[in-house]
């Protein structure tokens, strides 16, 4: 019987990783996505300006996940 629940846990803990490596990998592609058109919207489309906040909004909103992930990781 433990031997099952055991098993249970272990697949749903197994499963909870494979989800969280994919939130990962969806956020780490919208920020890059982000900050390529910031890029190309400050180079090839004449608003400098708004590239640089687009940019630099997006790099600051990965920066302040991983940061507060890191923090409140360490409180668990």
């Amino acid at each position: 019987m433990q031997r099952r629940a055991q098993d249970a846990q272990f697949e749903l803990a197994k499963e909870e990783l494979k989800l969280q490596g994919r939130g990962q990998l969806y956020g780490f592609l919208i920020a890059l996505a982000s900050v390529v058109g910031g890029f190309a919207l400050a180079t090839y489309g004449g608003q400098p300006a708004y590239g640089v906040i687009l940019s630099g909004g997006s790099l600051a909103a990965v920066v302040a996940v991983f940061v507060t992930g890191r923090f409140t990781g360490r409180r668990e």
